[in-house]
């Protein structure tokens, strides 16, 4: 059918044929692939060669026949080889070009889910979807992020101690997690404290570690030893205890859980449980 656009793995290759193309000096013999195979019955469908360039083992493109394929590519509204794809739909859009989903990013790929302190009222907050890229870093001066949903939502109910000026946010799903990483990664350009509060077993410790959190938040040791829960600690965790090297003051925990074969999870950290206020203790021990 004609009047279809290049895919994107087929426009990358014609992208660099193209080149190549011009630095022999405007004609290249290649041992068709598949994928040139492909590139080809594009032009024989779109009328720019006929059916016999797929008959041998080798075909010369050359620097007319690209002339022609941009040519076709303005015909149809889509943008010449030389010009990249945008990147979201609704740049492609205003690029003219035909949506390609499988090289523009998700609408959520910069998305992260915040909780922003409603005024001077303690523990009170508003939940706000938002672009990472449109907050300016230099206004906050901690990063914390918060592991379960449910947890995030109820974040009044725990006597987490944050800065004035904090930047909390979910850790993320399948909806959030692309662009808090994106953040996580931007942040940690700033030097600047990252912290985490998760579940106390050994998968939080390890998120904790591997995801390049300074602090995570914790409850008193002698209250944490004293309501650890078995659920909570399975074999599998067991075993990822190997991949730990925290500091002395997270070692305590992780030693405690390792003894007693139990864990807590985030929710029990809740106000109404835990007594004393949580506390940021260092992840590693350079820290």
């Amino acid at each position: 059918m004609k009047g279809q656009a290049l895919t994107p793995s087929v426009r990358n290759l014609a992208k660099r044929l193209e080149s190549k193309c011009l630095l022999a000096g405007g004609s290249l013999v290649v041992t068709l692939l598949p994928t040139h195979r492909r590139l080809l019955q594009w032009c024989i469908t779109e009328d720019l060669l006929n059916e016999t360039a797929l008959y041998g083992r080798q075909f010369t493109f050359t620097s007319a026949l690209f002339q022609s394929v941009n040519e076709h590519l303005e015909h149809l509204g889509e943008p010449r080889l030389e010009q990249e794809l945008a990147r979201t739909s609704m740049q492609q859009a205003r690029q003219g070009a035909s949506e390609q989903k499988s090289v523009r990013e998700g609408p959520r790929a910069h998305r992260v889910l915040r909780a922003v302190q409603v005024g001077q009222a303690q523990h009170t907050y508003t939940f706000i979807d938002t672009d990472w890229r449109d907050l300016d870093l230099n206004d906050y001066s901690e990063l914390v992020v918060v592991e379960n949903l449910d947890c995030f939502y109820a974040l009044h109910e725990f006597s987490l101690p944050l800065a004035a000026n904090a930047l909390v946010i979910y850790r993320g799903d399948s909806v959030y997690s692309e662009g808090a990483s994106k953040l996580r990664e931007r942040w940690q350009a700033t030097a600047k404290p990252s912290k985490y509060f998760g579940d106390l077993d050994i998968e939080g410790f390890r998120i904790a570690q591997h995801g390049g959190f300074q602090y995570i938040a914790v409850p008193p040791l002698a209250w944490f030893s004293a309501n650890l829960v078995a659920a909570a600690y399975t074999p599998e965790q067991h075993e990822r205890r190997l991949q730990l090297q925290l500091s002395a003051a997270a070692q305590a925990y992780l030693d405690m859980m390792v003894r007693e074969q139990k864990a807590m999870l985030q929710q029990r950290l809740s106000r109404d449980i835990l007594p004393d206020p949580l506390m940021w203790i260092p992840v590693i021990s350079n820290q």
